[in-house]
C-alpha cells in the first residue's frame, strides 16, 4: 500500500473480518485485531489498558462490638422516680420528670434559709 492510496491500512479484504473503528482514538482497523477492554468497548491494541487493581480493593470489616459483654453488678444503687432538692422546682422544662411541682417556693428565696 502507496502513500497515494487513499484507503487505508485496514482496507484489505479478509474473509471473516470485517473493519471496526477504535472506541478511544478512531482509528480504523480490522476486528480481528482488536481487543475488548474492561469497560466493553473495543480498542486498538496501542490504546488497550487493563483495569486498575485499585478497583478491586475492598475496606477491611471493622468490628465495632466488643467480644463479650456482661451486665453490671447487683448491688449499684439506681435512685429511679424520686425527686432531690434541687430536682424539685415550679418551673416547667427545667426540673425532672414527676418533680415539677407548681406554685412551688423555695425556702432559699423566701429568707427562711439558713446555711
Amino acid at each position: 500500500m502507496g502513500t497515494n492510496n487513499p484507503q487505508g491500512e485496514a482496507d484489505f479484504l479478509a474473509l471473516g473480518d470485517w473493519n471496526a473503528i477504535c472506541w478511544r482514538c478512531g482509528a480504523k482497523f480490522k476486528a480481528s485485531v482488536m481487543r475488548k477492554n474492561w469497560q466493553g468497548f473495543y480498542t486498538c491494541r496501542r490504546c488497550w489498558e487493563p483495569r486498575h487493581p485499585q478497583d478491586f480493593a475492598t475496606g477491611i470489616k471493622e468490628i465495632t462490638t466488643p467480644p463479650w459483654t456482661q451486665p453490671p453488678p447487683g448491688d449499684i444503687f439506681v435512685l429511679a422516680n424520686a425527686c432531690l432538692p434541687n430536682d424539685r422546682t415550679a418551673l416547667p422544662k427545667v426540673g425532672l420528670v414527676g418533680c415539677v411541682v407548681a406554685g412551688l417556693i423555695d425556702p432559699a428565696y423566701t429568707g427562711a434559709y439558713a446555711p
